[in-house]
């Protein structure tokens, strides 16, 4: 039966709707969907993260039911769950039992929760996310369990409209959250008029994944695609579901670029998009462009942070090449094109990327501008004279197959370039 909690337990929870933290994603409808629930034996639940968060992020998750009236209906439980340092990755799947918040997928520590345990009902009940106040709350996400059915003599039909609309104000109903569609961002996990369809345990079963997040959402907010039982939990509804919910992104790497800097030291910058599902990156280093070994391992703080940049103090080469290692959370590695820096740069001139694919830039580091040069192939035939009219000249190499090149400026300079 349901659990009720003293009025001033009730008064408690509620005031951890208002906690709110600066530095937390603001999330909308959709950004996360439940992915499991447990009402027998234990109290416990599961949801998959639709969108990245930062740490701090906060969601809180009530049982207690939506008045259609316009609020909520109180008397029961809430509990906040906050994103760690670092944040998580969209696909990122979270259990919570008690105050306890543990990946789905591996176990480990997700995150902290604070209030007090959710007591999840037998005879129906709901779920209910969202960040804000209690008196202005925006709605994440629901999952609803109980099913009323005029053919036993309930009062109403709860459907996927309305959910229990007009009979929301019991202790097991819900009015639909404003701001939520079943099927699209929430989920009601059972049919029109069959009271059959009420049960104590489902849980996604991994049907439609991994996708897109708007495939996401459309396989797990449709209940033809969890496994349900009554009673004591049976397995697979144990746990939650554990499935691999997103195909990452394809990291895009807008651009890695390298100058040397007044003071001799190589400066690194590159920016990606944001989008991308990178973990971390290591700057990798090398005297001949081959060999290469780490310098810089950092953390990735995307979405929020895109542009990085790096300082390398220990210049001792006359040309020393750097590439870009990008980690995906699944393990996989991208590489950067490779950036070559040049002491010979200080005299005026830097020439990169180096080796090149489609172009290169001739960037000038002083008001001295050389203003013209050569590019001859390794036979020494002049393939194409350039104009360096000013501090950044890029020059379209696309048409150049594959091979050893030197740029020689009218002042003497050369400088040796590669097309990969």
């Amino acid at each position: 039966m349901k659990k009720f909690l003293p009025i001033f337990l009730t008064i408690f929870c509620f005031s951890f709707f208002i906690n709110i933290s600066k530095a937390q994603t603001t999330l909308a409808a959709g950004d996360i969907a439940f992915t499991g629930y447990i009402n027998a034996a234990t109290d416990e639940f599961s949801f998959v993260l639709v969108k990245d968060v930062t740490a701090g992020t906060l969601i809180n998750f009530t049982d207690n039911g939506w008045l259609n009236t316009g609020s909520f209906r109180g008397g029961e439980s809430t509990v906040t769950w906050q994103a760690p340092a670092g944040g998580f990755f969209a696909g990122t799947e979270i259990k919570i039992v008690g105050t306890t918040a543990t990946l789905a997928s591996g176990g480990g520590a997700a995150g902290s929760v604070s209030g007090i345990p959710l007591g999840l009902s037998t005879s129906g009940d709901q779920i209910l996310a969202f960040q804000g106040t209690v008196a202005l709350p925006t709605f994440i996400c629901a999952i609803h369990m109980n099913v009323y059915a005029t053919s036993i003599l309930d009062p109403v039909n709860t459907d996927a409209a309305t959910w229990d609309n007009t009979n929301s104000n019991t202790g097991n109903g819900s009015a639909l959250p404003p701001g939520l569609t079943t099927g699209v961002n929430c989920i009601w996990v059972g049919e029109l008029n069959n009271s059959a369809s009420e049960f104590d345990n489902a849980v996604f079963n991994c049907t439609g994944v991994p996708g897109t997040p708007a495939q996401l959402r459309a396989a797990v907010n449709n209940p033809a695609n969890w496994i349900k039982s009554n009673g004591a939990p049976v397995a697979p509804v144990v746990t939650p579901s554990g499935c691999s919910f997103l195909t990452p992104l394809p990291i895009k790497l807008i651009y890695f670029s390298g100058n040397l800097n007044s003071n001799r030291t190589a400066g690194l910058q590159w920016e990606v998009d944001g989008s991308s599902s990178v973990k971390k990156f290591e700057l990798e280093k090398s005297r001949d462009g081959l060999l290469f070994y780490s310098i810089s391992d950092m953390q990735s703080n995307l979405p929020q942070q895109t542009k990085y940049a790096y300082i390398d103090q220990s210049l001792t080469d006359e040309i020393t090449f750097y590439r870009l290692k990008m980690i995906e959370p699944s393990g996989d590695v991208t590489y950067s094109n490779i950036v070559a820096i040049n002491l010979k740069a200080e005299n005026g001139i830097n020439i990169y990327p180096n080796p090149i694919t489609n172009y290169f830039i001739i960037q000038q580091t002083n008001t001295v501008i050389a203003r013209n040069a050569i590019l001859v192939d390794g036979l020494g035939r002049a393939l194409m004279t350039i104009v360096c009219d000013g501090f950044n000249k890029k020059i379209n190499t696309t048409t150049l197959p594959p091979g050893v090149y030197i740029l020689k400026f009218e002042d003497g300079r050369t400088f040796k370039i590669v097309k990969q």
